[in-house]
């Protein structure tokens, strides 16, 4: 199915109602292999070329397009496209200042008391799979701290129960 037969569905349009008179349009003869709807010579001979859809059509289009797939082809076709060309990522081939790099530490340092209560009210009573407990268990097998490391835990730890 053609990209103009799904909009064409989508628009419920007859391509026949579509063409208003072929012969202006027309400089030759349409070719054996190519006996689909392309009266227009080429696209931008079109009535509607660069016109954009309105929202509407843009639904219907969709609609029309929903629950079908890319066969593997055009699918290995559109990853070759894409290769080596960056991600469509707003701040790709950009960098934070430093002023916001400190805001954004600064957002993610704690969690206001309002949260930490939520994802405790969340996590009470939340029973994990044995499956789950295992896996997590030995990712951290065979891992230790390092001295540093244990002390600012003992510190930590002691400051937790001094507060209480």
């Amino acid at each position: 199915m053609t990209t103009y037969d799904f909009i064409s569905k989508a628009l419920d349009l007859d391509p026949l109602d579509q063409v208003p008179d072929i012969s202006s349009y027309v400089h030759e003869p349409i070719p054996a292999w190519n006996k689909g709807f392309n009266h227009f010579g080429s696209k931008e001979n079109h009535p509607c070329y660069g016109k954009p859809l309105t929202e509407k059509h843009r639904n219907k289009i969709a609609a029309a397009r929903q629950g079908s797939k890319a066969s593997i082809e055009t699918r290995l076709k559109m990853s070759e496209m894409r290769k080596g060309k960056p991600a469509n990522c707003s701040m790709s081939g950009k960098k934070h200042s430093e002023e916001t790099k400190q805001k954004i530490a600064a957002k993610s340092k704690g969690f206001s008391e309002a949260t930490r209560k939520k994802q405790k009210e969340y996590m009470t009573g939340l029973k994990l799979s044995d499956e789950i407990r295992t896996k997590m268990s030995d990712s951290h097998k065979g891992k230790t701290h390092s001295e540093e490391t244990r002390q600012k835990i003992s510190a930590a730890a002691k400051q937790r129960w001094a507060n209480r």
